[in-house]
Protein backbone atom coordinates (compact mmCIF):
# COMPACT_ATOMS: atom_id res chain seq x y z
CA UNK A 1 0.00 0.00 0.00
CA UNK A 2 0.93 3.40 -0.48
CA UNK A 3 1.69 5.73 2.25
CA UNK A 4 2.12 8.86 0.55
CA UNK A 5 -0.05 10.85 -2.18
CA UNK A 6 2.89 10.29 -4.56
CA UNK A 7 2.52 6.42 -3.92
CA UNK A 8 -0.58 6.68 -4.58
CA UNK A 9 -0.33 8.00 -8.23
CA UNK A 10 2.40 5.36 -9.04
CA UNK A 11 -0.59 2.97 -8.34
CA UNK A 12 -2.95 4.37 -9.82
CA UNK A 13 -1.00 5.13 -12.86
CA UNK A 14 0.70 1.33 -12.95
CA UNK A 15 -3.25 -0.01 -12.35
CA UNK A 16 -4.41 1.87 -15.49
CA UNK A 17 -1.38 0.78 -17.64
CA UNK A 18 -1.92 -3.07 -16.66
CA UNK A 19 -5.67 -2.88 -17.48
CA UNK A 20 -5.60 -0.66 -20.82
CA UNK A 21 -2.24 -1.19 -21.80
CA UNK A 22 -1.83 2.56 -22.26
CA UNK A 23 0.50 4.73 -20.47
CA UNK A 24 -0.90 7.69 -18.27
CA UNK A 25 0.24 11.20 -19.51
CA UNK A 26 -1.11 13.14 -16.67
CA UNK A 27 -4.18 12.70 -13.79
CA UNK A 28 -6.29 15.32 -12.22
CA UNK A 29 -8.92 14.50 -9.58
CA UNK A 30 -11.20 16.93 -7.62
CA UNK A 31 -13.85 16.45 -4.88
CA UNK A 32 -17.12 18.01 -4.79
CA UNK A 33 -17.85 20.53 -1.72
CA UNK A 34 -21.33 19.08 -1.52
CA UNK A 35 -21.23 15.60 -2.00
CA UNK A 36 -17.60 14.38 -1.41
CA UNK A 37 -17.84 12.47 -4.48
CA UNK A 38 -14.55 11.81 -6.50
CA UNK A 39 -13.90 12.10 -9.71
CA UNK A 40 -10.14 11.07 -11.39
CA UNK A 41 -9.34 11.50 -14.85
CA UNK A 42 -6.76 10.07 -16.34
CA UNK A 43 -5.00 11.61 -19.76
CA UNK A 44 -3.46 8.48 -21.59
CA UNK A 45 -0.87 7.90 -24.88
CA UNK A 46 -3.40 6.66 -26.49
CA UNK A 47 -6.96 6.85 -27.83
CA UNK A 48 -8.57 4.15 -25.59
CA UNK A 49 -12.24 3.85 -27.29
CA UNK A 50 -10.23 3.35 -30.92
CA UNK A 51 -8.00 0.98 -29.09
CA UNK A 52 -10.70 -1.05 -27.99
CA UNK A 53 -13.21 -0.64 -31.14
CA UNK A 54 -10.78 -2.24 -33.53
CA UNK A 55 -10.64 -5.61 -30.40
CA UNK A 56 -13.79 -5.81 -31.33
Amino acid sequence: MAKTQEGVKILLRNTISDITGCKTKSLHSDISTKTGDKVIVFILNQNLESKFKNQA
